[in-house]
């Protein structure tokens, strides 16, 4: 993904059609990139959201000065003309972690929580870009029929999922994949198996997100067996469908999370980084859609501009530098 991510930021800095005269250093590598307007200038407050690197441990870079603004846009990064001309393959899979609903007037203090209104804002904006909003579950195998669509993934399997976003994809003819614990199902402030038995008839996708919502990449072999497998089984049992995809919590994955689960019967594992993900593969990307994402940034996820998807792993690539301070 690296090698990718440099590959792509080399051509897309360094275009032809612009004059190149200034470098952004990337590790071992120096890109260079053409002068823009002062009004299109990349600040560097836009790299970092603040307060987000103090999240990180260790000594870490910290340049965000100025209040949550959100990930960097495509026009942050590349005049509209050239945004056009770099597009991305691959198809965008959207991660939501829960959506408030209109009732609901208490303030959200999760920045993955989206207002209801913003999230049929987004369904609309797919819509009027003729880009469907499908599951994997029915188009992973499929690249023609995904290849002009978006999939719509929910991760931790809230009550929300059911009372907001069930009921605003199934009036316009969308379905998603939906991925639950099987431990927290029922539980208050989670969906229930009746809800999921009736997401499932009507077309929605259930898949699995672990037993519980644990970091799997820290567990022994046995227990992230068990955790991989328990997940599965229970939703396969209790629902009669197939479980054929998981998102591993906190987008923690390695080969060996990866070689279990496939090896367990999983056809794919949904991980977190941010980049169009490439039909049939055995990893999935997924983009994080949260509540400071602009429409104007999440039309330009959706339609694979490359402006975003590269500020995004520019940022997520740079709060893991060290300091180098003696």
């Amino acid at each position: 993904m690296g090698q990718q991510l440099l590959s792509v930021a080399k051509q897309f800095l360094s275009s032809p059609a612009s004059a190149a005269n200034g470098v952004l250093p990337v590790g071992n590598h120096r890109l260079r990139f053409r002068e823009t307007p002062a009004q299109r200038a990349l600040r560097v407050d836009r790299i970092f959201s603040a307060g987000d690197e103090r999240g990180f441990p260790g000594r870490f870079f910290s340049v965000a000065g100025q209040s949550w603004r959100g990930h960097v846009e495509a026009s942050e990064l590349m005049s509209p003309d050239v945004q056009s001309a770099w597009k991305l393959s691959g198809v965008p899979v959207l991660m939501y972690h829960g959506i408030r609903s209109q009732a609901d007037k208490e303030e959200p203090r999760d920045k993955y929580c989206l207002d209801e209104n913003r999230f049929v804002s987004q369904l609309d904006r797919c819509s009027r870009a003729a880009l469907p909003v499908v599951s994997l579950k029915h188009n992973w195998r499929s690249a023609q029929d995904a290849a002009n669509a978006v999939v719509a993934t929910f991760d931790d399997g809230s009550a929300s999922d059911f009372d907001v976003a069930f009921p605003r994809l199934l009036e316009r003819g969308y379905s998603a994949d939906f991925f639950v614990n099987s431990s927290t199902v029922g539980k208050p402030g989670y969906v229930s198996w009746e809800q999921l038995k009736e997401m499932d008839r009507a077309g929605m996708s259930v898949q699995s997100h672990g037993s519980e919502h644990v970091p799997l990449t820290l567990l022994s072999g046995r227990a992230l067996r068990e955790q991989l497998l328990r997940g599965r089984t229970e939703i396969q049992d209790r629902l009669g469908s197939e479980v054929e995809f998981i998102s591993v919590p906190f987008g923690f994955l390695n080969s060996r999370v990866l070689d279990a689960a496939l090896e367990i019967g999983f056809t794919a594992v949904c991980d977190s980084v941010s980049w169009p993900a490439r039909m049939g593969s055995r990893v999935i990307h997924r983009i994080a859609v949260e509540r400071g994402t602009s429409e104007r940034a999440f039309e330009a996820l959706v339609l694979r501009s490359a402006a975003p998807f590269i500020g995004r792993n520019l940022r997520r690539t740079m709060l893991h530098i060290p300091k180098q301070i003696p």
